[in-house]
């Protein structure tokens, strides 16, 4: 009689077992169907961020920063007699502030993208105190809009500076399409990060569970009318994908189709935006 209880365990194990070489049958969320956090293995080694001065001057004029400090030679001063033919920096406006989570069907305020990582720290998610809101500046040209914008962040992890949107977990590329499960989300990353225009990129970023993942920054389109921040994409062909936000369990997603999301994942998801709220 023991050993004919034994069986059906054994038969549990057995299953157990050989589930773990076949993906995962989620029925809750993304989160949810990741690894435990306490085995995460890290394909990035965390470390402080780069030196903007590492930058040339050019360089650090299309990201709106200050220019790194002249340095003095030896020898006697000549003076000038002709007008630089340099011109001078464009006119910036630098905004700081925080980002509102919009729920996209009502806009009412579900929260603010949070300072702190979620999902074993792959990515942003939202919090509905200001208290832990995440710090982010951006710097657009003087008509106050803008396009292709780097953002930074003061109060979060100092290895990944940028917040930009991170290729997901369980993507098998780097591509956003109608009828498509696959997923990124917003998250941190290295400096320098990625220049507009650029196409997914494997630099460091806060996603660090399994195999490394894509990310870009220089992403971002700022309306100053609405405050409106929106995203934007660019798959590895070059197109840009109808993107879409969202949330599912507090954390902050964008994708090609957020249908096909939810049917892998079938937690509840709202669509969502995002608004700039200057501090």
């Amino acid at each position: 009689m023991r050993i004919l209880s034994f069986i059906p365990a054994l038969a549990v194990l057995v299953t157990a077992v050989a589930g773990v070489a076949t993906p995962p049958s989620c029925g809750d969320s993304e989160i949810a169907c990741g690894p435990d956090p306490t085995t995460i293995k890290r394909d990035f080694l965390e470390h402080p961020a780069r030196d903007g001065h590492a930058l040339t001057n050019a360089e650090l004029v299309r990201r709106g920063l200050p220019l790194n400090a002249p340095v003095l030679r030896r020898g006697s001063p000549v003076r000038r007699t002709n007008p630089s033919s340099v011109p001078p920096p464009p006119v910036t406006i630098t905004r700081t502030g925080v980002i509102e989570v919009l729920n996209a069907n009502n806009n009412n305020v579900l929260g603010y993208v949070s300072k702190n990582l979620v999902n074993g720290g792959a990515q942003y998610g939202y919090d509905p105190s200001i208290a832990n809101a995440l710090i982010v500046s951006f710097t657009t040209d003087q008509s106050g809009s803008g396009s292709d914008l780097d953002i930074s962040t003061t109060n979060s992890n100092p290895s990944w500076p940028l917040l930009g949107l991170v290729q997901g977990r369980d993507d098998t590329d780097s591509n956003f399409t109608p009828g498509s499960y696959e997923y990124g989300y917003l998250g941190g990353v290295a400096n320098p990060g990625t220049q507009p225009g650029d196409r997914p990129t494997l630099i460091d970023n806060s996603y660090f569970i399994g195999s490394p993942r894509t990310a870009e920054t220089a992403v971002w389109t700022f309306n100053s009318a609405t405050g409106t921040l929106t995203p934007v994409w660019i798959n590895q062909d070059g197109t840009t994908p109808a993107l879409q936000t969202w949330t599912q369990s507090t954390g902050l997603y964008i994708g090609g189709d957020q249908g096909a999301f939810f049917a892998r994942y079938p937690a509840p998801v709202t669509p969502v935006t995002y608004v700039f709220v200057p501090q």
